[in-house]
């Protein structure tokens, strides 16, 4: 897993639907919001081991998430999360 300074594993629900599935704007929300949920819930961890300057990045970030209307848009947020990531050597697991 290489050096990184804190994993985030969104596996169950990133692998849960297909894209096309994800169409369904029912499942998109669903999935959306439980990773939201689980983003949210290290922010904490990531206050800890940052300024608060990285840590609202973060919150920034997660905050486009959470108002993505629809996978197109939560996708362009899903890769500045993920850049933001790299940045600060947070893994993001989204493989089962």
């Amino acid at each position: 897993m290489g050096d990184w300074k804190m994993k985030i594993d969104v596996s169950d629900l990133w692998s849960k639907y297909s894209d096309e599935e994800l169409e369904d704007i029912e499942k998109f929300e669903e999935v959306r919001n439980g990773i939201v949920e689980i983003l949210r819930g290290k922010n904490k961890d990531i206050e800890k081991i940052w300024e608060e300057e990285v840590a609202y990045e973060f919150e920034s970030i997660v905050d486009d998430l959470e108002n993505s209307d629809n996978l197109n848009e939560f996708n362009d947020y899903w890769n500045t999360l993920y850049d933001w990531a790299d940045s600060y050597r947070v893994w993001i697991n989204t493989v089962k």
